[in-house]
């Protein structure tokens, strides 16, 4: 398997989809943001970013990191944290919440983010703004792919001193069990078959990885 290929080409048609949400955005700011359009948006942006989460997995495969591990955010705990302006992208899969079952509409909450300087120039509806900074954070984890590999290499390195030592570790694998997020089964998209694609070799480089 060409590797280098697959990150290449599976990277450039996930930039393509990322660029047509922020067209999307702006194509909205003249007046029609409605929440049917936001809704619209979200649909888009869960699978690219779970799309994301396993081109990372493919680019971090046989990466080990050496040296001093300085502390590194993964995200799988839905925290995330802020860094130069820019959004820290989650790693990780959100986990499935079993229990109450929450009705209505989805409320979107970011913590400590500002709005990325590029994307300044964007104005952003009222309701917008958060899903515009995940569109921006998503595009600059898909920039420096190998930084981002680099965060998962280091994860897994902390978390294997610190399951060493007995204490409490994360889960193993940024991808949850089961069907990937945002994915449909049904009326599936050209997003969701770049998705499905990206799980089944991510989940491939991962089986590897726990054999060896």
């Amino acid at each position: 398997m060409n590797w280098e290929l697959v990150l290449k080409r599976n990277g450039s048609e996930l930039l393509q989809l990322v660029l047509a949400m922020l067209a999307g955005l702006r194509a909205l700011s003249g007046g029609a943001a409605t929440q049917e359009a936001r809704l619209s948006l979200l649909r888009m942006l869960r699978p690219v970013e779970a799309t994301l989460r396993r081109l990372i997995v493919i680019a971090a495969r046989g990466m080990v990191a050496k040296g001093r591990l300085p502390p590194v955010s993964s995200g799988f705990s839905g925290v995330v944290g802020a860094k130069a302006g820019i959004g820290v992208f989650a790693l990780f899969d959100p986990r499935k919440r079993f229990g109450t079952v929450r009705r209505g509409t989805p409320v979107l909450t970011v913590i400590g983010w500002d709005t990325p300087a590029r994307e300044s120039a964007v104005a952003m509806p009222v309701g917008f703004e958060a899903i515009g900074r995940r569109i921006a954070v998503l595009r600059a984890a898909l920039e420096d792919l190998p930084g981002q590999a680099l965060r998962l290499a280091r994860f897994r390195a902390r978390r294997a001193l610190r399951a060493e030592a007995g204490r409490k570790v994360g889960p193993a694998s940024p991808m949850r069990p089961g069907w990937p997020p945002g994915y449909r089964v049904r009326n599936a998209a050209a997003v969701h078959e770049l998705l499905l694609d990206c799980d089944t070799l991510a989940r491939r480089v991962e089986n590897e990885r726990v054999c060896q």
